[in-house]
Formats: structure tokens, sequence, C-alpha cells
């Protein structure tokens, strides 16, 4: 009965055995289709080759890299035919590792079945059995190809930028002008400038690096609130930079320059600094001085040639109205005289001859009106112009209508000549190009200056292609007349404003200052 009992717990103890044993192989199949899944599967290539040589398993990356089809075209090949002399010189050198026992990590170029070159990183692993000796050998190859490539890329591409930045920094630094970068801060602090600051002001670069406020600190104090206006309204509207100023020296020299520069924004496109450039612009600015006081002392001499000539004007108007007028009038007289005591045919000859002794001294008198009219120089400029408006209608039919507000207008002798002359000018051009009926001409005082405003019907023009059609003489002779009474009205400290278009006629607007002289006529 014991027997029975013990033989019954030993059937139930192998069958548990019995069990266990297929619960784990169960488990170790499982296992193992889980790892083979995995090395199937993944892009890391796995090789195992006995101690002595023979391959014993690769899975599909690694067959993949080798370009071959499966294990079996790999019958006693080895890992090492498929690098080259070199790249086994490397492998060589880690086998000492290797065969103490160590793994080790590198990376070679392996060549496939095909002639494929790719790079992996090779890494091998002993495997020992249970009394220490080496059993296999597994090595795993990462194929590392495409970041090889990109490394590659990489680097030429930072070599080639490394060269642009080169050639950009030689450009920039060889250039004759200063480059820069400015924060966008209201100090418009410098971050670089280029190397021709120092021949331009004295301080080099590096003074501009441990002062990065040093720009503002050598702005002209006359210049400093409107750049610093401007800069702040290109920050503010994130617009280009364009001004003219001035920089005083480490020497203390007074720099002009141009500076330009635009906002430069960041990879986000949000605005990151003020990038620019600076020329020196202190020849042109002498220049333009220099041409300034040319232009001044020739419209000085054009002023002073017109009073000679109005002087010139009025001897000859004299000698015309003492000399000649009066020695027609005594000649009147006289055969006046004789006509009275001559027979009647002499008589009639006589004042023949009379009649024309009349003419002639009325001829004179209206040229020494023409020349220069006595009663500019001894009634004043309205009586002068009233005077004007009468001969040009007798002579051209032109109907000119004189305006005044008050009869005062002081001012010197030689305001007077270029004002008159002036308002002549411009109802010369009207007779002659405007084709107009009537003009009206209108005095005016506002403060210490004149207004006078020449109007007329006519059909008008176009201010910039008469300036600048150089083809037609009329044109060309407007033009310099325009020009004349400007320049001479800048001499004195006024101003000529002309506003007209095609069709709708012409108003030109003088403007001189007057004279606090109480007893220079009108």
């Amino acid at each position: 009965m014991e027997q029975d009992d013990l033989k019954d717990r030993i059937g139930r103890l192998e069958r548990h055995v019995q069990e266990l044993l297929h619960e784990r192989r169960k488990t170790a199949r499982e296992a193992e289709r889980q790892y083979r899944t995995l090395l199937e599967h993944t892009d890391v290539g796995v090789w195992l080759a006995s101690a002595d040589g023979p391959t014993l398993y690769v899975n599909a990356a690694m067959c993949r890299l080798l370009e071959v089809d499966d294990i079996g075209e790999l019958a006693g090949a080895s890992f090492l035919d498929f690098f080259s002399p070199r790249e086994l010189e490397t492998i060589r050198s880690h086998l000492a590792l290797r065969a103490a026992g160590q793994a080790s990590t590198y990376e070679v170029e392996l060549t496939g079945r095909r002639g494929t070159r790719r790079n992996v990183i090779l890494s091998g692993t002993p495997v020992m059995d249970d009394q220490g000796r080496l059993r296999s050998l597994l090595g795993t190859f990462t194929d590392i190809t495409g970041r090889k490539k990109a490394e590659r890329s990489l680097q030429e591409a930072m070599a080639r930028l490394g060269e642009s930045e080169r050639r950009f920094r030689t450009l920039v630094e060889q250039m004759p002008a200063v480059t820069y970068s400015a924060a966008l801060d209201p100090e418009s602090t410098t971050l670089y400038v280029s190397p021709q600051i120092e021949a331009m002001l004295g301080f080099s670069s590096q003074d501009y690096a441990a002062d990065p406020g040093l720009w503002r600190k050598r702005l002209h104090p006359d210049d400093l609130d409107r750049v610093m206006r401007e800069v702040a309204d290109a920050q503010g509207g994130l617009r280009p930079l364009a001004c003219e100023y001035r920089l005083i020296a480490r020497d203390g020299r007074t720099v002009w320059v141009r500076d330009e520069a635009a906002i430069i924004s960041d990879r986000q496109g949000r605005p990151a600094v003020l990038q620019g450039v600076m020329f020196d612009i202190s020849p042109r600015k002498a220049a333009e001085r220099q041409i300034e006081q040319y232009q001044s002392q020739l419209r000085t001499l054009a002023s002073e040639l017109l009073l000679a000539e109005e002087r010139e004007r009025r001897e000859l108007a004299a000698d015309l109205h003492d000399g000649l007028g009066q020695t027609l009038t005594l000649a009147a007289i006289r055969l006046a005289e004789l006509g009275r005591t001559a027979d009647p045919a002499s008589a009639d000859a006589l004042s023949q001859v009379r009649d024309l002794i009349d003419q002639a001294n009325r001829a004179a008198r209206s040229l020494t009106f023409q020349i220069s009219p006595p009663v500019l120089h001894d009634l004043g400029l309205a009586a002068a112009l009233e005077w004007l408006g009468e001969d040009l209608q007798a002579r051209h039919g032109l109907e000119v209508v004189l305006e005044e507000e008050g009869r005062r207008f002081p001012m010197d002798d030689s305001t007077r000549v270029i004002i008159y002359r002036s308002v002549r000018e411009l109802l010369t051009n009207v007779i002659k190009h405007a084709g107009a009926g009537e003009a009206r001409v209108a005095l005016a005082r506002e403060g210490n200056t004149l207004r006078i405003t020449v109007e007329d019907d006519g059909r008008g023009f176009d201010p910039a292609a008469m300036f600048e059609d150089r083809s037609q003489p009329d044109r060309r002779r407007g033009r310099f007349g325009l020009f004349s009474i400007r320049e001479r009205l800048n001499q004195l400290g006024g101003s000529v404003q002309i506003d007209t278009s095609p069709g709708r006629g012409t108003t030109v607007t003088l403007r001189a200052p007057l004279s606090v002289e109480t007893g220079s006529p009108s």
C-alpha cells in the first residue's frame, strides 16, 4: 500500500517536472523567437562566428551590408574577407583586446560582395565557455555611411562657409568705407566696426569694442539731436537709414560722413541689428562749400553788374534827356521863329522839318524811359510799374492792372531796380509766350517783406519741362530769365514761387526784404 502510494507520488512528481520542462522549453522557444525577430528586424548587422573562424549566424541586416542573400553564401568565409588591407590593419590592432576577452569598438570601411563600400562601427565581443575558453566571436556592425556622408558634407559646408567668411571679411576690411553693426537700442550701441574706422577717425576697432557707446560720443554737438532722432525713426519704423552728419576725430578734426543702414532680422523674422556702411564725404562737403562760395560770389557779381548796368542806363538816359532832347527842343523853337518870318513856301518846309524834329524828340523821350525810367528813381517802384503797364499796353496791347495795398514800400535803390527789372522780365515773358490779353501786378506788404504777384490768364506751361527741354530757343530764354530772377532775389534774401500748369495761366510771386529807411521812395 505504501509502495503504491510512493509510486503514485513519484509519478505525479515526474509529470510535474515534465510540465515544468515543457513550460521552460515553451518559454525558451518564445524568447528565442522574440530574440530572432529582434535580430532579423534590427538595422544593426550581427555576425556570430566560431572560435576557429566558420560563420555560425548572420542576420538580415548583416546580409544587406555584405550584399549576400543568406548565410549559405558565407560558407567558409570570414568577416575579415570583406575589408581592405588598410582596414585590416585597424582590425588586427584590436584583435589582441578581443583575444584577451575584452570588447572593442572602432570605425572601419566594409566592402560588400558587389563592391559597395560602407562605413560601419564594428563592435567585437568574445563569447566564453564555462571554463573561460573562447567559444565564439560576436560582432555587431552599425551602418554609419549616411552619418559619415552628412559629416563630410557638413565639414565641406563649414569649409566653404569659412572661406566665404574669409572672403567677405577681406572685402569688408579692404573696401573704402566703414561697415558696422549696431544694436537696436536708444544709444545705437556699436556691436562691430571694420578696421577702416581708424583711418577715418583715429579710433580703432578695439576702441569701439572697449567702449560700445563711442560713436554717439563722437557725434558733432550740432548734429547729435537730429541724427539720434533719425536713428530712432529708422528703428521704430523698421525702415532704412540714410543721413549725413559730422563726427569728431581723435585729433579734433571734423569728419563729414554719409551713413546708410538697414534693419537686419534674425531667422525668426524679428529685427536684430542695424547693419550699415559709412563713407567719408569730407572732400565732397569741402567742394560743396567752395561751390557755394563761388555761387555767392557770382550772385554778388550779377547783382553788382545789374546795378552797374542801371547806372550806365541812368547816365545814358540823362545824356539823351539833357543833351539830345534839349538840342531837339531848341531846334524846334528856332524853326518856329524862322517860320514866322519866312515866305509861305519856306514856312511850309520849315513846318515839316519841325514836325520831324518833334517826332525825334518824342522818340528820344520814349527811349529815355525805356533805358531807365526817371520815375523809378524819382517817384518810386509803384509809379514806375504803373508807367510800365501803360507803356506795354500802348506798344503791345497787353492790359496791365496794377493793384496796391498801400503806397509805402521803403527799399534801397538796388532792391528797387532788381524788383522793377524782374517784373518787367515777367511781363515781357507774358507778351512773348503766354498769349494772354491781361496781366495783373499786385503789391502788398507782409511785415518787413514786399510781396509782388504777377498773374496772367494765358496758356501756362509745365515748369519741369521748361527747365529740362533745351531744344527750343524760346524756352531757353524763358528758363534763363526765371533763373536770373531767382538768383537776384536770392542774393537780396528774397524768393520766387511759380504756380502754373498748361492751360490755366501763370502766377509768379516775388518776395523781397524792405528797407527801414523812411526817406526812401516807394
